[in-house]
C-alpha cells in the first residue's frame, strides 16, 4: 500500500510540472512583452508558480525519502530577500484590506548557524 501512494505522488507530482512549465515560459514572454506597467504582476505569476514547482518536487523528495533515496544537499539562505519578496507579494492583497506591511531589516548579515 505505502509503495502505491508513493507511486501515486510520484505520477501526480510529474503531471502537474508540466502546466507549471507552461504558466511560467507564458508569464516570463509576457514580462518581455508588456513592459513596466504589469511588470509586478507577471513577477508574482513566475514566482508563484516557481513556488508551486517547488513544493511538487518536495512532493517528489516525500517519495524519494520513504523509499530511501534522498539526497540532502546544505545551502545557505538569505531570510531578508525571502521576507522582502513575500511583503512585496502580500502588499496588493493587504492595501486592498486596508492593512498597512511594514518590514525593520536591521540585521541583515545571514545567521551562519541556520
Amino acid at each position: 500500500m505505502n509503495e502505491q501512494k508513493n507511486e501515486f505522488l510520484g505520477m501526480a507530482a510529474h503531471d502537474l510540472r508540466s502546466p507549471i512549465g507552461v504558466i511560467q515560459g507564458f508569464s516570463q514572454l509576457l514580462e518581455d512583452e508588456l513592459g513596466d506597467d504589469y511588470k509586478d504582476y507577471t513577477s508574482m505569476i513566475i514566482n508563484e508558480s516557481s513556488k508551486m514547482l517547488h513544493l511538487l518536487n518536495e512532493l517528489l523528495d516525500i517519495s524519494k525519502i520513504e523509499a530511501g533515496k534522498l539526497d540532502l544537499k546544505k545551502r545557505e539562505t538569505d531570510y531578508i530577500s525571502f521576507i522582502k519578496r513575500n511583503i512585496k507579494m502580500n502588499e496588493l492583497l493587504a492595501q486592498n484590506k486596508k492593512i498597512r506591511i511594514v518590514g525593520d531589516f536591521e540585521h541583515t548579515q545571514p545567521d551562519p548557524f541556520l
